[in-house]
């Protein structure tokens, strides 16, 4: 595997200062005027991958990763200070409002390969279990989600990006018609360009992302496949469902949306001998009124958010999750101030 030319990247901005300078507050004694915060007492937590940027062949976005050297640390803590449970144990005790206080969940969204690599180890080490949330269509494949394409393009092919940017007229965010406001090479950064590109319509950006396909190398497969995930189920580990292909439900038509929940329901009834829970986990975080309703009719028998907020009125309800990312919690301290706050 080629190596990304990054190593951990650690912010050094006068709100990140500012983040350490409370964590370390709050570490040494909880201060009174800290307390209107509302610490969070109980939550789920919301990981992604645990792994070494130098390891995956694109730059990573910040909140797409902890380090295994992060991960364990964070266990350590976590051990010590609060009761880990599993998902379906959090949701149906806080269903019946008998959640214990301080009682966590681990959850993990996409069902990278590093998930066997690095977190279920360091999870046995501990005795803990994890939910992985899987987009079932890129389960035992190659495919990349496009974000990842776009992320291996800027490093290898970034000309490329500037013509194909310029030939749709996908503009940086200060978007208008002055030519500097274009993505060019020289201003080019992952940031930008994902957030231009998100930005187009989804029948554009899928263009786009086919057509620098074509430019990329091969890389090594990135998803989990059935038999590990099995091999994974009868160590303890469980799975729910994170949509089919992997699409922000705001953007799909409301028949597309309902037929990739059921594929996704049907191919985890297909290829999982144990372990699957009948929960569903929001590409990306994006729902509206009107796809929680589709959801919502499903047979789930919860969604998961990405905010901190449960809302239990809803059915199936909504459990909030607390995003857990490289940047923000590699020390004990800013992840203990990332769990209260």
């Amino acid at each position: 595997m080629k190596n990304s030319p990054n190593s951990v990247k650690r912010p050094n901005n006068f709100r990140h200062k500012l983040r350490k300078l409370l964590a370390e507050l709050t570490w040494s004694a909880p201060l009174p005027f800290l307390r209107p915060l509302k610490p969070t007492d109980s939550s789920v937590l919301m990981y992604h991958r645990v792994v070494q940027p130098r390891d995956v062949p694109w730059e990573m976005e910040p909140g797409m990763y902890v380090t295994p050297e992060s991960f364990r640390l964070q266990l350590e803590l976590l051990t010590a200070n609060y009761k880990v449970i599993s998902l379906q144990d959090y949701i149906e005790q806080t269903l019946i409002g008998d959640l214990e206080v301080g009682s966590i969940a681990l959850t993990f969204d996409d069902g990278w390969i590093d998930f066997k690599q690095h977190a279920a180890p360091i999870l046995k080490e501990f005795n803990l279990t994890a939910t992985v949330f899987l987009p079932t269509a890129f389960i035992g494949s190659e495919e990349l989600f496009w974000t990842d394409i776009l992320s291996l393009a800027v490093h290898h092919c970034p000309d490329k990006i500037v013509e194909i940017f310029s030939e749709y007229k996908i503009f940086t965010p200060s978007g208008g018609s002055n030519p500097d406001s274009l993505l060019s090479r020289k201003n080019m950064t992952l940031e930008r360009a994902i957030f231009a590109l998100r930005a187009a319509s989804p029948i554009n950006r899928d263009k786009i992302v086919t057509e620098l396909k074509g430019q990329l190398p091969k890389v090594p497969k990135q998803f989990l496949n059935w038999e590990e995930i099995n091999q994974l189920a009868t160590e303890g580990f469980t799975f729910g469902s994170h949509s089919n292909l992997h699409r922000a439900s705001t953007e799909v038509e409301a028949s597309d949306l309902s037929q990739d929940l059921q594929d996704s329901k049907n191919t985890l009834s297909k290829n999982l001998n144990s372990g699957k829970l009948d929960v569903f986990c929001y590409p990306g975080g994006y729902y509206d009124r009107s796809t929680q309703e589709i959801v919502n009719s499903s047979g789930f028998d919860a969604t998961m958010a990405i905010h901190r907020n449960n809302e239990l009125e809803l059915s199936p309800p909504m459990i909030g999750r607390i995003g857990i990312h490289e940047d923000i919690s590699y020390t004990k301290k800013l992840f203990n101030f990332r769990l209260k706050f």
